[in-house]
């Protein structure tokens, strides 16, 4: 029964993140206005309702993933005032960081029939077959993350972060297999660190012993002189 930020309602970051469905309660505090819930109303269809709550469906979301071909690039503090212009489109313009980097894209032509279907998912890879009809970007509906590397047909491609918060990778015309997978530096790292701890501790617990067993053959070396 929280109140929902009206920020949040209109985002277009909604659509980007394919968030398909919205949740909100049922019934609401008596007496209490509640002109989110209702614009929320006015905005999605119910598609579910029980005695606690209403799932709306938001029919603009984005799919899983897709391919845009007009590029903008753009600092990150203008990338909220280009999402909110009339008009925009993220099906067809994707924002990219103002970097330095450039890309390559191309129109497709009117006949080329594109499509990205993600056939494995996991929590650290996604694959994905691609056909595009020219050179471009896919995105996907995934928060962007610089842990995250990708392959194109095997060859190491960049990970860009679109609209401030999803992921893009830049690709040629034509029937790919796209694989990213999740390798943050940080996990090599503390794996290494923790390899080195236990390798640590391996000697020092070795180095016990060996002394423990010196002490003991001393002792009785000692009790035989005696």
């Amino acid at each position: 029964d929280a109140q929902i930020l009206p920020g949040g309602i209109v985002s277009p970051l909604l659509n980007i993140l394919n968030a398909r469905y919205i949740i909100i309660p049922q019934s609401v505090v008596s007496g209490r206005p509640r002109a989110d819930i209702l614009t929320l109303l006015a905005h999605y269809p119910v598609v579910f309702q029980n005695d606690q709550v209403r799932v709306l469906e938001n029919t603009d979301a984005m799919p899983r993933a897709w391919i845009a071909h007009d590029l903008v690039y753009a600092p990150a503090s203008e990338v909220a005032s280009y999402l909110t212009q009339p008009g925009f489109d993220p099906a067809r313009t994707i924002l990219l960081p103002d970097d330095g980097r450039t890309f390559t894209t191309s129109p497709p032509p009117s006949t080329a029939a594109e499509s990205a279907t993600i056939t494995d998912y996991d929590y650290d890879q996604i694959q994905l077959k691609v056909t595009a009809g020219s050179d471009g970007m896919l995105v996907l509906s995934e928060t962007y993350e610089r842990g995250w590397h990708a392959t194109i047909d095997g060859q190491p491609v960049p990970v860009v972060e679109a609209y401030g918060v999803a992921r893009a990778i830049p690709i040629t015309a034509g029937e790919h297999t796209v694989t990213l997978t999740y390798d943050p530096w940080s996990l090599r790292i503390g794996f290494y660190i923790s390899l080195a701890a236990a390798g640590v501790s391996l000697i020092i617990i070795a180095a016990f012993l060996l002394d423990r067993r010196n002490r003991r053959r001393n002792r009785e070396h000692s009790i035989r002189v005696v």
